[in-house]
């Protein structure tokens, strides 16, 4: 009887001790699924305003540039709009370093895609307003939602991180981007077909679906250029919030809100 009870009682721990490591793993597997369910749904249905710390550098055939600053981007999935504001943001060209004060917008306009530029710097050559508007079948790349939406679904998980205390999840991820050229009325053409490859070697999330930080190599060519860019990005602060303030001030000012 006693030798029966000891087994028993073995059979049990042992039941236990599996059942557990079951729910452990479990659990392991699916917190990553789970952080990047809940970043698809945080970029396509949810308001977001994120301040990063940014580095930027640009490869044009032999001649790169650098840019690092900090960076707050809002976005509104509701009405496909997204406002940037990067302020102190310095660049370096050719050995030389301006700093600059930039502010995007982008957003769907009827049936475009409309995008204001506002740059300010210390160097004349780098102060411009530009406004322009293009038919959206053309240009859907231009709104992050696309571009992100697609390398949200083709993510690979790769390990866990952390941010500020809190476990991140990281992916990879590659996607291949064409855009034709512009045709606008019936002679005028804006542009040349590109094709770029976006390649996230590291996209890490927290489990509210948040980007906590991410390095991205993008590759394109145009024409007999060549272009590279490197890009790396680290969370400072966030909310679910967007800034229609801004948003409404810009579009107001460009005649199209």
């Amino acid at each position: 009887m006693r030798t029966s009870l000891a087994a028993a009682l073995v059979i049990v721990v042992l039941a236990v001790a599996a059942l557990a490591y079951l729910l452990i793993n479990q659990g392991i597997r699916e917190a990553p699924e789970i952080a990047l369910s809940n970043a698809k749904k945080l970029l396509l249905s949810e308001n977001f305003t994120g301040t990063y710390y940014v580095t930027v550098t640009t490869q044009v055939n032999s001649r790169a540039s650098t840019s690092s600053g900090i960076s707050t981007t809002s976005r509104s999935p509701s009405i496909n709009a997204l406002v940037s504001n990067s302020t102190g943001l310095l660049m370096e060209f050719d050995g030389r370093a301006v700093r600059v004060n930039s502010t995007v917008v982008v957003w769907m306009h009827g049936d475009e895609v409309c995008q204001v530029l506002i740059s300010i710097s210390n160097a004349s050559p780098y102060n411009r307003t530009a406004t322009f508007c293009i038919p959206s079948n053309y240009s859907k790349y231009l709104l992050p939602f696309y571009v992100d939406e697609e390398l949200l679904g083709n993510a690979t998980y790769i390990g866990e991180s952390s941010w500020n205390g809190e476990t991140t999840y990281c992916f990879k991820s590659e996607i291949m981007v064409s855009q034709p050229s512009i045709t606008t009325g019936k002679t005028t053409t804006i542009g040349s077909p590109v094709t770029t490859v976006i390649n996230a070697t590291r996209l890490c999330i927290l489990s509210n679906g948040v980007t906590a930080s991410a390095t991205l190599y993008e590759t394109s060519r145009l024409r007999h250029q060549s272009f590279a860019t490197v890009i790396n990005e680290t969370l400072i602060s966030y909310s679910f919030t967007f800034n229609q303030q801004l948003f409404s001030q810009i579009t107001s000012r460009a005649g199209l809100g």
